[in-house]
This record gives C-alpha cells, sequence and structure tokens, in this order.
C-alpha cells in the first residue's frame, strides 16, 4: 500500500509503530478495511493511495487498479466531533486479481541397449519397466495426485502430467535404473533444451500454452565372458588335447527375449585353451557346460553361473581331471607243441574307446611279446573308464588264441579301473602238433630194381611265412615197402615235398600236386588227422610191380617172363658187356 498525502509519501505505521505498508488479503474475496479500526493505521484523510502485489505466488497473473483512490472517512457518527465530516468511504475502494493457471508436462523413457549383441549378432531388445517419482510442490502443497506420484516407465512409453498449477516446481526422479550404465535426462521446455546427466531434473510447470517434456534416455553396459579351459591329472598329457565342446546359455529378465546369447565353443585340439565372449548385456546369467569333455574322468565349472559386469571380463574356468589306470598283459603258452614252436614273438593289439571316442594309446597299440620282454606287455597310461579290445595280431602259429581276465573267464575287452595295480589279462596260445605221412609208388618197372630202392625225399615248411626246422631233419629215405612219416609239425604249416632222388625216373608225380608243378607235393598241416602224400615214379613202359590194382595185371605175364627169363638176363649182359668194351 502506497500513499501520498500534501505532495508527500505517507508514511504508515500502526498503532504499535510498525510498518503497516504491506497488509495481507484473503483471497476469497472477503473485503480488507484497511483503516484505524481495522489496522489500526495512521493513513491521512485524502491521501491518494494504490496498491501492488509485489511477491505474488509462481505462475499467477496479478491485475492491479491503475487509478488512485482518496481516502476517505465518514465522521457524522462522531459524538466528539462538532459538525462533522460525512465521507464517502465506498468510493476508496481497490481490488487487486489473481489469475491461476494450469500447466503440465510429459516423460518419456529411451533405451539404448549399449551396444549388447546374441550370438548372432542381433542387438538385444530391453523389455524392462523402469520406477520413477514425480512431485511438485505449489505453495507448500504437493499437487500432483497420489496415483501418479510413482510410476514405471518402458523403453518407448510416455508419462502425461496436466492440470497442475503452473510455477509449481517439479522435480521428477529415476529411483530404479535397473542394469542401467548412465542415464542423460534432456529437459525441452518451450524449445530450449537443458542436457544433464543423473536420475532427477527440476523444472516449474508452465502455463496452458507451456510445452514442457522431459527425456530419460537410459544407455545399458556391456560386459564379456571368458571361457578357460584346465587340463589337469596324471593323464592330462596324453589324453588332455580335446577338443572340448562348451554349450553358453546366458539369459537376461530384462530382455526381450530372455535368452541373449546361446551357442557352443570348441576349446583344445586346433582351437585355443581360451576364448572371449564380448558384448554380453551387463547382468546377464550364463550358465557354461561341457556338453564333450574328451574322455575327462571328473570336470567341474566355477563359477556357475556367472554374472556379466559392466565393461569387465569375468572368467569361467572348465577344469578336466584326466585319470589314468593300467592293462598288463601276460602271454601263456600251451600244448604238445609249446617247446618246439612256442618261442614267438607275439604281438598283441589293443584298442579303446571312452565316451564314444577313440583313445590314442601312448606308447603305440601294437605291444609284442617275446623272451626278451618275459612274454608281458605293459600299458601304463590308459584313461580310466576305457573300454579296451584285445586281439592277438600275430599269434606264432599257434593253433588256438584264448584272452581270459586275471580269473580265467573269457573276455573280448576289459574296461580299465583307478585300481593302483594294473588290470590283468592273461592271452594264452595253445601249439598242437601234426604229421605229415609219405608213400612210395613204383610203375614201368620189370625188372624190380626200382621197387626196392631207397628215394630221397626233402621236405620243407613255413609257419606265418617263417621257415621252420623239421623235427628229425628235412631229408629222409622213402621206399616202396618203408614210408616217411613226419611227425611234431605244428598245426597250420604249409609244408612242400620234393623227390632229391628219383631213382631216374622218366616222371615224378605226387599227390597232391602242387598245382604249378606236379612233381612237388603241397599240403597244410591240420589238426586231428594226419596228412597224406603219394610220390609216383614212373621209368619206362612196363608194368609196374608194387601197389595195389597195378600189379593185379602182371600176374598172365608171369609164366612167359619166367620161359624167357634166362635169354632176358643173357641179352642184357652182353649189352652191358658190350657197351663196356
Amino acid at each position: 500500500m502506497t500513499c501520498d498525502s500534501g505532495g508527500q509519501r505517507a508514511t504508515l505505521l500502526n498503532a504499535a509503530g510498525a510498518d503497516a505498508s504491506r497488509p495481507s488479503v484473503a483471497g476469497d474475496g472477503t473485503v480488507l478495511r484497511y483503516n484505524a479500526q481495522t489496522g489500526p493505521v495512521n493513513l491521512p484523510l485524502f491521501a491518494t493511495c494504490n496498491i501492488t502485489e509485489p511477491n505474488p505466488p509462481a505462475g499467477v497473473t496479478v491485475t492491479a487498479p491503475t487509478a488512485t483512490v482518496v481516502a476517505d472517512r465518514d465522521l457524522s457518527e462522531d459524538p466528539a466531533v462538532w459538525s462533522p465530516y460525512a465521507g464517502d468511504t465506498d468510493t476508496a475502494s481497490l481490488q487487486i486479481t489473481n489469475e491461476f493457471h494450469a500447466g503440465g508436462f510429459s516423460i518419456s523413457k529411451a533405451v539404448d541397449e549399449g551396444g549388447a549383441v546374441d550370438q548372432d549378432g542381433t542387438a538385444i531388445v530391453y523389455d524392462q519397466e523402469f520406477d520413477f517419482t514425480a512431485s511438485c510442490m505449489y505453495l507448500g502443497q504437493e499437487t500432483v495426485p497420489v496415483a501418479d506420484r510413482a510410476f514405471t516407465l518402458a523403453d518407448g512409453a510416455v508419462k502425461r502430467f496436466a492440470g497442475l498449477p503452473s510455477g509449481a516446481a517439479c522435480v521428477i526422479t529415476e529411483t530404479d535404473r535397473g542394469l542401467t550404465g548412465s542415464t542423460e535426462i534432456t529437459l525441452d521446455e518451450d524449445g530450449t533444451e537443458t542436457v544433464s546427466t543423473g536420475t532427477s531434473v527440476t523444472f516449474v510447470v508452465g502455463d496452458e500454452d507451456a510445452v514442457t517434456t522431459v527425456a530419460f534416455e537410459n544407455t545399458m553396459t556391456t560386459g564379456s565372458l571368458e571361457i578357460e579351459k584346465v587340463v589337469t591329472g596324471a593323464g592330462a598329457a596324453d589324453f588332455g588335447q580335446g577338443p572340448f565342446t562348451m554349450h553358453v546359455l546366458c539369459t537376461l529378465d530384462a530382455a526381450s527375449p530372455d535368452t541373449v546369447f546361446d551357442d557352443e565353443l570348441i576349446l583344445g585340439g586346433r582351437e585355443p585353451l581360451t576364448k572371449q565372449i564380448d558384448d554380453l548385456p551387463t547382468g546377464a546369467e550364463c550358465a557354461v557346460t561341457e556338453t564333450d569333455d574328451a574322455g575327462a574322468q571328473d570336470t567341474t565349472v566355477s563359477p556357475s553361473p556367472a554374472v556379466i559386469g559392466a565393461n569387465d571380463v569375468v572368467t569361467v574356468t572348465v577344469t578336466n581331471t584326466f585319470t589314468i589306470g593300467s592293462l598288463e598283459i601276460v602271454k601263456q603258452i600251451d600244448g604238445p607243441g609249446a617247446a618246439l614252436y612256442g618261442a614267438g614273438p607275439f604281438e598283441i593289439t589293443i584298442d579303446c574307446v571312452v565316451d564314444g571316442r577313440a583313445v590314442t594309446i601312448p606308447g603305440g597299440a601294437a605291444r609284442v611279446l617275446d623272451a626278451q620282454g618275459g612274454y608281458t606287455a605293459l600299458y601304463d597310461s590308459l584313461p580310466v573308464g576305457a573300454v579296451c579290445g584285445i586281439e592277438e595280431t600275430e599269434t606264432g602259429g599257434a593253433t588256438a588264441v584264448a584272452i581270459q581276465d586275471d580269473a580265467g573267464n573269457p573276455i573280448t575287452e576289459v574296461t580299465i579301473t583307478a585300481a593302483a595295480t594294473p588290470t590283468e589279462v592273461v592271452v594264452i596260445n595253445t601249439f598242437d602238433l601234426g604229421s605229415i605221412e609219405v608213400s612210395k609208388l613204383v610203375s614201368g618197372d620189370p625188372s624190380g630194381d626200382h621197387a626196392q630202392r631207397v628215394f630221397e625225399i626233402e621236405l620243407r615248411c613255413e609257419l606265418d611265412g617263417t621257415a621252420i626246422a623239421i623235427p628229425g631233419g628235412e631229408t629222409r629215405g622213402l621206399s616202396v615197402a618203408d614210408g616217411v612219416l613226419y611227425t611234431d609239425l605244428p598245426i597250420g604249416a604249409e609244408c612242400t615235398l620234393v623227390e632229391t632222388d628219383n631213382g631216374g625216373a622218366v616222371r615224378t608225380t605226387m599227390t597232391p600236386a602242387d598245382d604249378a608243378d606236379a612233381s612237388t607235393a603241397r599240403v597244410i598241416v591240420a589238426a586231428g588227422a594226419t596228412a597224406s602224400i603219394v610220390v609216383e615214379n614212373s621209368y619206362d613202359t612196363g608194368l609196374p610191380l608194387t601197389g595195389g590194382e597195378r600189379a593185379m595185371w602182371m600176374l598172365p605175364l608171369g609164366a612167359l617172363l619166367l620161359a624167357g627169363g634166362a635169354g632176358f638176363v643173357l641179352v642184357s649182359i652182353i649189352r652191358r658187356r658190350r657197351t663196356a668194351e
């Protein structure tokens, strides 16, 4: 309130002498009477006065009087005044109007995936909702409706506020940013942008025509997953090369779909033992499982699951333990021919499989069993759990081979255990003996000289391609009367018989004969039966002297031979003498 009286500014004081120039006026239309009775105030009569509102509420349009009024007073009712002044106090009226406005604003949410991608390189989509609070205070009161003071926004969502008093001071806060790495806040007030970072922004509500928007953009972060393969155990050097197959499955509840990585990795073999997966979304839980452990006896994964951090690398260590056992193969030699033919060497070959995977046998799959090695072979580094087939690839000419466990049970394969002592397998080679019988036939021998003759034969035998010594000697004398029996020959031996002295025969025929040479016999020594060879010597066209049916047709000619015998001998002697002279 300002008043001038007599050309001078009036000092408005109340009865206590304090400043009375700032009266309080109710906003509900109630009239304030500014006078000594209501003040009281020492307002000079006939002063010219006006009013202003120096500190109106925010957002209020104030309409104040443009003209002054004259302070007036009616003294006609005061008995102490003679001839009182009767003023018109109603004309000394001032009115000031406050017009309140209503405005609003909008809050929007955007999410930047921050470079996070899945196994195919496709950007991760986030469906997380972020928590916010809104507060707009005006004249000491909260003006945001209770239901709107806390809300959530997902990527692309917008929240609008309207009907709030202009001038209200607002604070918008993102109370839960989830996995957000950083937040950029853009405040746009009628086209004027202010960019800040953090979690909250403040502004004042404008009027009906004002446009206020607040954009929160959350940028997500990424991290990396490193998978490290560790190989340990006594069998690591021999069997821990891999390759190993890892399955990596990462999920994130805030993403859509929840699975953000699903793929396999190969470690070891021709690949490195450590690999890293980049650009995984922060907060993802990754489970690493080993779908192919390359035959390891034990596998551990740590940590499990692994949670992806922000801008760092989390390492998952997959440890494979390779435990080894051993296999000892012992040779046992049996049978009547063991002493003659059981010296070997023999060869054993094993074929091992772990979890369907072939095992490379350290030191080689084939081993020689001989006298120098005590007829024992030790496979001292085999993976525990391996199933090993056993085969004798070089039997040393044995008639039969049997493979047994240490309890005497027949087996074809054995499972390797972690026992301190080797798993034992016995391979029994049995050597049986056979024989060859040789008989002699003579044909075309009228004198019968060759029928009495002792011829010379030679037998040579090979077993598995190796020549063997013939018990009793290779060379034997053979006659019509006395056959030859070669004994103690190994079963399966391939034998060839030749006649080294045929007594001048024009032809020698063997039965059974070699397909390439009828004068040579070829037989294979068999078990349970004696092989038979007939050696037939033919001379001139005479009649046979011995041998089954061949002797029968000689009987009708007996008398003739006896009658002419002297002449025959005589001629023969004369021919011999003449030949000698």
